[in-house]
């Protein structure tokens, strides 16, 4: 036993290493990892050794995304993001399911458990690619993670079903009613939870030791996932639920600091078992393989499809729409949860399980590349089109940003172009409007477009890295460029564009990093602004003030950190 363990973290610790290396999701590594060390060691490592322990991990890895879930968070988008989700969620499981069982010959019982798996994209791995960009609070970041929390949920419903499902398929009878008393006591126990459970945690903190917080945690999150075993559902999904009520509590940072290196360690544990518990002969078979390999492809593609399709149909522009097609085009770890519920109830064969494990590795070791297509793509898509297709050019990209097609360019003088109304554009907006100095709003955003031209704002809908757009927004009349869009790329475009139609307007340019301040002055930004290091100095400068240094001292000291940060 005590080998077994080893291996299992020496294996984690391997494949995390070469993931850390090579910036990858470390989920990716020790899958992998695992799935190598099973190849050269499979008979002696004992797989089934780890059940236990790796459902106690996955208990508290759902507990844990529960209580990172955020209802206001998912408000913000929360059209595209909850019904888009559904919408997609839906077909792609239509799609995959006829697929597997009329192509590849899967039973309809297990094509429907693959294809519902396949239809969820990996949380970790976009959400971790997003904060290392800096995009998560852009709207394709809001509306990929929003996406990424419905799935989340959806997970619920899916492990209800497969409960239900016997090995010769469905019955439909027994199904419904399972799932209106599932329905029942789940609200029994979400409502008992929201009653309960914040007294307990209230109590339990006043007491002010850490370690009987620890272990009151411990005992909510077994108490409630046995209230779902007794409900006929999964542990985990007690264990979800009970992060879902505790994530709209006062003590919900308190409760993730404390359970999260329990959380990490077990997820681990959880992660490198389904790595060695793979099938191994079906992988080695090549026929076996090449399906994989076209299966993990197709699934890319077709989700991308869909994504993209529902996202425009939501309004949203075709760049926003690609980005977040790319993003949630994956396959994410909660197929490897269905598969492993599905397995247990012998749904699925374990050929069928290695099956889905081998997509998903595939899937989230190539997602993080896949993910940053998203923009190359369309500029690339933009301007092959432009060049060769006038009416394929103006079909997907001109019909996006011709908010005012009634009117030529706008009507502004001596005004500021403000590319992006986020939570920096709109502070600069507001800035604007209370100095009295005529501004114009360029976003791709139609919610923030209308809310503005409502409120009388000059606004043009379309994307400000479009030198078309530029020149509607009256760039030529104008006296200044802000650009307030985190991505580099599309600063330097703007820079770029902005330049070309008037030489010599000041531009001033926002940046999260310090490797991208040199780049936007090489391309010609005047001033670049990063947010992070103006909070710093502000916070300094406030701290050295309660303190009681003088104002004099204080600015003094502002300036010489500045000017050793531009250095």
């Amino acid at each position: 036993m005590i080998t077994q363990v080893l291996a299992i973290f020496l294996t984690a610790i391997c494949g995390g290493l070469l993931a850390w290396k090579f910036k990858q999701p470390l989920i990716s590594g020790y899958l992998l990892a695992s799935v190598v060390v099973a190849i050269f060691f499979g008979r002696i490592l004992r797989p089934e050794a780890n059940e236990a322990v790796g459902q106690l991990g996955l208990t508290l890895l759902l507990f844990s995304i529960g209580l990172e879930f955020s209802f206001r968070r998912l408000a913000r988008v929360k059209a595209i993001a909850v019904l888009g989700a559904i919408i997609q969620i839906v077909i792609t499981t239509a799609i995959f399911f006829f697929i597997l069982n009329l192509v590849f010959g899967f039973l309809p019982a297990s094509a429907l458990v693959l294809a519902y798996a396949f239809s969820m994209a990996s949380t970790a791995v976009v959400t971790k690619v997003l904060l290392e960009k800096g995009h998560m609070d852009t709207l394709k970041g809001e509306i990929a993670t929003g996406w990424l929390m419905t799935q989340d949920l959806a997970v619920l419903p899916g492990l209800i079903l497969i409960g239900q499902i016997g090995q010769i398929g469905l019955i439909w009878k027994d199904t419904g009613l399972a799932i209106v008393k599932s329905a029942v006591l789940l609200y029994l126990i979400v409502f008992l939870g929201k009653k309960i459970l914040p007294k307990i945690l209230d109590k339990a903190a006043r007491i002010n030791n850490r370690e009987l917080f620890t272990l009151t945690i411990v005992a909510i999150i077994l108490v409630s996932a046995m209230a779902a075993n007794f409900a006929g559902l999964s542990l985990a999904i007690g264990a979800f639920i009970a992060g879902l009520i505790i994530a709209e509590s006062a003590q919900n940072h308190t409760v993730f600091a404390e359970i999260r290196p329990l959380r990490d360690v077990f997820a681990v544990v959880f992660f490198v078992g389904i790595g060695l518990g793979t099938d191994l002969g079906y992988l080695a078979n090549w026929t076996n393989l090449m399906n994989l390999i076209a299966v993990t492809l197709l699934i890319f593609l077709i989700k991308i499809i869909v994504s993209l399709v529902i996202t425009i149909r939501f309004k949203y522009h075709l760049k926003t729409a690609m980005e977040v097609a790319f993003a949630v085009s994956g396959v994410g770890e909660f197929a490897l949860v269905l598969g492993l519920a599905a397995l247990a109830r012998g749904i699925i064969t374990p050929a069928e399980n290695a099956f889905l494990t081998g997509v998903a590795i595939f899937s989230m070791s190539f997602s993080p590349f896949i993910i940053n297509l998203g923009l190359p793509v369309f500029e690339k898509t933009k301007n092959l089109a432009g060049r060769w297709s006038p009416k394929l050019y103006k079909l997907l990209f001109s019909e996006f940003d011709t908010y005012r097609k009634e009117r030529g360019e706008v009507v502004a003088y001596d005004h500021v172009i403000t590319c992006g109304h986020g939570r920096v554009g709109k502070q600069i907006s507001r800035i604007l409007a209370l100095a009295g100095i005529p501004y114009v709003v360029v976003d791709f955003n139609h919610l923030t477009i209308s809310e503005l031209s409502a409120t009388g704002v000059e606004t043009v809908l379309g994307d400000p890295a479009d030198i078309d757009v530029l020149r509607f927004a009256g760039i030529a009349k104008a006296v200044m460029v802000v650009v307030a869009v985190p991505d580099r790329h599309s600063q330097e475009l703007i820079i770029s564009h902005a330049l070309t139609l008037k030489p010599g307007i000041p531009i001033i340019c926002r940046s999260h990093f310090d490797e991208d301040r040199g780049r936007l002055y090489a391309v010609g930004a005047n001033y670049v602004i990063q947010p992070e290091m103006e909070a710093g100095l502000t916070m300094g400068h406030k701290l050295l003030d309660v303190l009681g240094f003088e104002k004099q001292t204080i600015n003094a000291f502002v300036k010489q950190v500045r000017k050793e940060q531009e250095r």
